[in-house]
């Protein structure tokens, strides 16, 4: 079996929560960037680099949010983004 796995990256938080765009394609292309579809992707890994935090999803949002208040958490059990 395989599992398909976009990575998105973040390095700043934004109004008290890191954001994911999820979308494809490089903004200086003449194509830009465009939404993924749905199959495109099994699970996300949004990775806060500073933190070298990762969670996993597999919600197919066009954008994730991360409150900072729930980093500290997510960091003591990291299953739990699973």
């Amino acid at each position: 079996m395989t599992v398909r796995v976009q990575v998105k990256t973040t390095t700043l938080p934004q109004n008290g929560s890191y954001r994911f765009e999820m979308r494809k394609g490089y903004r200086n292309n003449p194509q830009g960037t465009r939404p993924y579809e749905t199959d495109d992707y099994d699970i996300a890994a949004l990775v806060i680099l500073p933190l070298d935090l990762v969670i996993f999803t597999a919600k197919k949002l066009t954008s994730h949010r991360i409150a900072a208040h729930r980093l500290e958490a997510l960091s003591a059990t990291s299953r739990h983004s699973l």
